[in-house]
């Protein structure tokens, strides 16, 4: 029920990520991305028996998250000799999360809802590109299923929100079209809700996502 909810949150902002491109086309450039992006979480793994009598245990755990996304955006000046420009990114992404150095190690298969907010000063205007640079935040879930010691059916969820920096690069290719390069870095501040069982309470928690790297391809079409 809850993957759910997400999924009609995510297709409602889908909803309005378009209507206000349709009713502010004349000014804004209107396009679709591809992304890959890699982090290395800092996780720490609790094993907790139901049982009073008996200690549960902790394992830190080393991380690695690769994915790969796609999306639609919007940006309010590709092509314009302006200095700022505003850029919302709404994508899925897929991958997974490979958990090494803890009694279980496994690969988690994810899949991510994401939102990215960029605000770019243009430090090369020409009338051939246009070279960025600026702040972005972020806000995604990613949630997944995994399975350990012959147990199925984990549900693993993450919650982030990231602050970070990129840098764009907007080649215009003709009068209305431009290929936009962006990449860069930013750290992602995660919660990891809590999955169990009748019989193990297996706990995957982190208040650090790492500092991910990203590179974004996109196509922009404009109308300024």
């Amino acid at each position: 029920m809850t993957k759910i909810c997400a999924l009609k949150t995510f297709l409602f902002a889908v909803l309005c990520f378009i209507i206000i491109g349709a009713r502010e086309a004349s000014a804004l450039g209107f396009g679709i991305y591809g992304q890959y992006k890699t982090a290395s979480p800092e996780l720490n793994s609790n094993y907790i028996d139901p049982d009073p009598m008996l200690l549960g245990w902790e394992e830190d755990a080393d991380a690695t998250r690769n994915l790969f996304g796609l999306g639609l955006l919007i940006d309010t000046a590709v092509a314009k000799d302006k200095l700022f420009n505003y850029r919302l990114q709404l994508g899925v992404a897929f991958g997974s999360l490979s958990i090494d150095g803890t009694q279980y190690d496994k690969s988690i298969g994810l899949t991510e809802y994401h939102m990215y907010h960029s605000f770019g000063f243009g430090i090369v205007r020409t009338d051939g590109l246009r070279l960025w640079f600026g702040p972005q935040l972020g806000l995604g879930q990613a949630r997944g299923s995994y399975s350990y010691a012959g147990k199925s059916g984990m549900e693993y969820i993450e919650t982030f929100a990231s602050i970070g920096a990129v840098l764009g690069l907007n080649i215009h290719v003709s009068e209305r079209a431009s290929f936009g390069f962006s990449g860069g870095a930013r750290n992602n501040f995660a919660e990891v809700k809590i999955s169990n069982d009748s019989d193990l309470y297996f706990i995957y928690n982190g208040s650090n996502g790492g500092l991910e790297m990203f590179a974004d391809v996109a196509l922009i079409l404009r109308y300024e």
